[in-house]
């Protein structure tokens, strides 16, 4: 979900060794002759992708599965949501050292929440030029951390050429100028912006690269949301690619279809077909779609899933301000402290901060979980993390390090309930295998670890949390959430054989690097 866009609408116990070392700082000797083409389809799920092949709608998506490698599950970080993902993607890294912990978070620093894009009631009571100023400035310039290079930092210091389209993570070593046009240029009072991008930069008409700026995108509907759409998006691309100045790694985010999901749902087969046909727009700027994977490796993700919200708000509504009404909750008009309690509600997950000592996060996590439809309320005590869900008394406690090694080489020492989080431990091996939470300690770890210190709540499949300025999409689709259904995504790759160590988002960082400096 793109803010400024939402302002208008069991295994064998052989021993293995973790996969996917960092390759940061090494020098590079040599590029793919390929260029590679990144594109980040939102919502875009297996199931999705199975159904919509199997009714012949899809046939641009559909020649890159039968030419390419197509993995049915891609693992994204949490909280599942877009600007965590895209952050995560670009850096290689997790909340806890990209900083970036959710589409809604409280900075401490400033005493103040930061809402990258919910609702135009959270916007207003926020302050239109804070919300502005965080998704076209501090984002990617500010909150997203120094600490940990991108994927176009990286690619710009060994002499390659990236670019970025719609995305809204983006961060590179080249300056930008940022031209807001009405009605932001009057709300921000005519301020300039500039912002760190790679070589070639596309945000919508808000900051467009000189090849752009001399074509005319002549369709209306390309003006739509200021470009920040999946016509507008891939029409750059095409212009890119006929003009010969695509650059050796693009990136492209098209954002329609998350909200054709949260409107009618995951298996909305009539909403992705006109995501295929944006696509094909891509293909169609060669002679042929052979010629596109000949010069082209394509690399085509989903960023989440999407869980189905109950139909009646009585069924699908977590009432955070009911049981949580004993506690004064801190305002979007206030600063957050002035509250005992001040919750960032993402959708299908919320962080929860106490500004009293006596509200423990266990109480805290306790009085939430009357309500049966949370999955999980999660905390760190020093250095374990604890977990707690509703049908059970007695919490699962982990922690970094141990004797029980994972799926991804991650190892851990468990105490406590083991019947919670639906996880399978292989008492003889010392193996854990996830089951409906794929890696769920690792992404409970990073989320906790990633700001001031907070109580997580997430909801079981089909349900969403309430507070105040929230979006609520009844019969809907939604995210956020630590489920399979939030987190699973699928993903083509197509023009090389070769794939990333482990199959989730924190992994593709590194996998693209090796493809842009090794030969093919």
């Amino acid at each position: 979900m793109i803010g400024i866009c939402c302002l208008f609408i069991v295994t064998s116990c052989q021993n293995r060794e973790p996969q996917g070392a960092s390759i940061q700082g090494k020098d590079f000797a040599q590029s793919t002759e390929k260029s590679v083409i990144m594109v980040m389809i939102d919502s875009m799920t297996a199931d999705l992708l199975d159904a919509a092949k199997e009714e012949g709608i899809i046939p641009g998506l559909s020649f890159l599965m039968e030419n390419g490698t197509y993995f049915d599950e891609l693992i994204a970080p949490f909280p599942s949501m877009s600007v965590v993902i895209e952050s995560t993607l670009i850096t290689g890294s997790l909340p806890d050292e990209h900083k970036v912990p959710g589409l809604v978070w409280y900075h401490a620093e400033e005493d103040r929440l930061v809402d990258y894009g919910s609702t135009p009631e959270t916007y207003m009571k926020l302050g239109l030029n804070r919300v502005l100023f965080d998704d076209l400035s501090n984002l990617n310039n500010r909150h997203l951390s120094k600490d940990v290079p991108t994927i176009h930092e990286i690619l710009q210091d060994s002499q390659m050429s990236t670019g970025s389209v719609n995305a809204l993570v983006y961060r590179g070593n080249t300056s930008h100028k940022v031209n807001l046009p009405e009605p932001f240029d009057t709300w921000m009072q005519g301020q300039p912006f500039e912002t760190k991008g790679p070589d070639l930069l596309s945000f919508g008409t808000i900051i467009e690269p000189k090849v752009i700026q001399a074509k005319e995108l002549d369709d209306d509907h390309f003006l739509d949301l200021y470009g920040l759409n999946d016509s507008y998006g891939t029409a750059v691309v095409r212009t890119l690619i006929e003009k010969n100045e695509q650059p050796q790694f693009l990136f492209l985010f098209m954002p329609d279809f998350d909200q054709a999901t949260h409107d009618h749902g995951q298996l909305n087969l009539e909403d992705f077909e006109k995501v295929d046909h944006a696509f094909q727009d891509i293909l169609n700027s060669y002679d042929s779609w052979e010629q596109a994977l000949e010069e082209n490796i394509f690399i085509v993700i989903g960023d989440h899933g999407q869980s189905q919200i109950a139909s009646t708000a009585s069924d699908a509504i977590i009432p955070l301000p009911t049981l949580y009404e004993e506690y004064e909750i801190a305002s979007l008009m206030d600063a957050p402290s002035d509250g005992e309690i001040v919750i960032a509600n993402n959708h299908r997950m919320v962080y929860v901060y106490s500004f009293q000592p006596a509200h423990s996060f266990d109480t805290l996590a306790n009085e939430a979980l009357e309500d049966l439809r949370i999955q999980f309320a999660a905390y760190l005590e020093d250095d374990e993390l604890v977990i707690k869900a509703p049908e059970h008394k007695e919490p699962l406690k982990v922690k970094k390090g141990g004797s029980w090694i994972d799926p991804y080489g991650q190892t851990w020492t468990i105490e406590g309930n083991e019947q919670i989080g639906d996880v399978f431990f292989d008492h003889d091996c010392k193996r854990i295998m996830y089951g409906e939470n794929p890696d769920l300690f690792n992404q409970l770890f990073h989320a906790l670890d990633s700001h001031t210190s907070t109580l997580v709540l997430t909801a079981k499949p089909g349900y969403i949390f309430e507070s105040e300025g929230a979006p609520a999409h009844i019969g809907g689709g939604e995210h956020g959430g630590i489920h399979e259904e939030d987190t699973k995504a699928a993903m083509i790759i197509a023009g090389t054989d070769k794939a990333p160590a482990h199959l989730r988002m924190v992994d593709l960082k590194d996998f693209i690097i090796r493809l842009m400096t090794e030969e093919n």
